[in-house]
């Protein structure tokens, strides 16, 4: 199973929270998000924190889905991949 941590939670991080929360092959571990959001039905059950680091660090996923705003995109994919 591929452990997965979602960043951002717009229209497009949560469409792909639900297909990895629907998809038996991963375990979403966690979910990242700047501020406190409502979340679907399917995702309702799932921790959502603001800091991307420390999520990183400490939920420790095999795999990040970065759907955040793109100034972001270069700093957490490269700390994903350091981690």
């Amino acid at each position: 199973m591929i452990r997965v941590l979602v960043a951002g939670l717009g229209n497009m991080g949560r469409s792909h929270a639900l297909a990895y929360h629907r998809d038996p092959a991963f375990e979403l571990v966690g979910l990242v998000n700047r501020s406190a959001p409502t979340l679907d039905a399917g995702l309702a059950g799932y921790e959502v924190t603001a800091d991307f680091h420390e999520a990183l660090a400490r939920l420790k996923p095999d795999l990040v889905c970065v759907s955040t705003y793109s100034d972001s995109h270069a700093d957490y994919g490269s700390a994903a991949m350091e981690a």
